[in-house]
């Protein structure tokens, strides 16, 4: 149901995770070669496949942005998705933890004199908000809810 406003923040915090899982987060540049950081593992250029797998990374991102576009849909059940809502900061949470650990692990791999991280490794933070501001509208719906209820 697109016309609550809570709606538009689920599915805004859905496309910027979905995103994040398919973006480079960080890269860092060395003398072999520049190495990128995805959700999925840490590439070298000139090489195939991935050094580093970082799986969990990329489950918890694909897992934050079907939680997010799922919830969505339980309109109907607010107590269900005010759960769900708040279970996805957690999410979130946990992605930006994993972003800060890879960052300082790649730091402090030698040989690598520059690591910058990308514009997008600030999706977890706006999710954040995004989720929030949507447990906020869902909950005053539950309230109205309630509040009508009484008048009856």
């Amino acid at each position: 149901m697109i016309q609550r406003i809570q709606s538009v923040y689920l599915l805004a915090a859905a496309i910027l995770t979905t995103i994040l899982a398919c973006a480079n987060l960080i890269t860092g540049v060395s003398p072999e070669g520049t190495a990128h950081l995805s959700a999925w593992g840490i590439t070298l250029d000139g090489t195939d496949g991935f050094i580093v797998r970082t799986l969990p990374l990329g489950i918890l991102a694909v897992l934050a942005a079907a939680a997010a576009f799922f919830s969505i849909f339980l309109y109907k059940a607010r107590r269900l998705q005010a759960r769900i809502v708040m279970a996805q900061i957690a999410l979130q949470a946990g992605l930006l933890a994993f972003i800060a650990v890879f960052f300082v692990k790649l730091t402090r791999m030698e040989g690598m004199a520059a690591v910058v991280p990308s514009f997008v490794d600030i999706f977890p933070v706006v999710n954040m908000l995004l989720i929030y501001l949507a447990y906020r509208g869902i909950m005053k719906d539950e309230y109205m809810i309630r509040s009508v209820d009484r008048i009856r």
